[in-house]
């Protein structure tokens, strides 16, 4: 045919490259081999580590998700108490300590500290990951920094930490002017 073929649409004119067609078969196959050995050797396993260290993220966060989410809600209602129902008066060092002022201090605590060992858990296990956290478009990593940092040691430490988890979390802070700083 003089390198020229029919296909179904039309008359399509063939490209010559002058080559015997046993030539122009294993050149072919060549390219093909080629193409399947990058796809098998080098991108597939490319692909299947991405999966991997996705089923490994997502794993991590069913496993800390849960806890995470009650310690971050015990510490919530305890502030709610605290900022929006004004009950501070557990936090005051001028009132009588009584059994229950305080297990009510003692527990405040103990729920800080339980959201930050958490976060600490999910930041050591996080480690391990070869990819920065990010899961539903949320950057863990970040939330968990501002947190921190709302945390963070000064002057009037009380006041500060709650002004700030308050701003974090969207609370009115206007009554923080109402308390008395000498009392906290």
């Amino acid at each position: 045919m003089d390198g020229n073929f029919v296909a179904a649409g039309g008359a399509m004119q063939g490209i010559d490259l002058g080559l015997s067609p046993t030539v122009q078969a294993a050149l072919i196959a060549a390219i093909i081999t080629a193409i399947v050995f990058v796809l098998r050797d080098v991108l597939l396993p490319i692909f299947q580590r991405r999966k991997s260290q996705e089923e490994e993220r997502i794993k991590l966060y069913e496993a800390y998700a849960l806890p995470l989410a009650e310690a971050a809600r015990d510490l919530f209602y305890r502030l709610n108490e605290i900022v929006v129902d004004k009950r501070f008066d557990f936090l005051c060092t001028r009132l009588p300590k009584t059994k229950f002022n305080s297990y009510k201090s003692i527990s405040t605590l103990y729920r800080i500290a339980a959201l930050i060992g958490w976060i600490r858990a999910i930041r050591r296990e996080q480690s391990y990951l070869a990819q920065p956290e990010m899961l539903s478009g949320v950057d863990l990593h970040s939330r968990f920094d501002e947190f921190e940092k709302a945390l963070a040691d000064g002057p009037h430490v009380e006041v500060h930490i709650v002004t700030n988890l308050c701003q974090l979390w969207s609370f009115d802070v206007r009554w923080h002017t109402q308390v008395d700083s000498n009392a906290v």
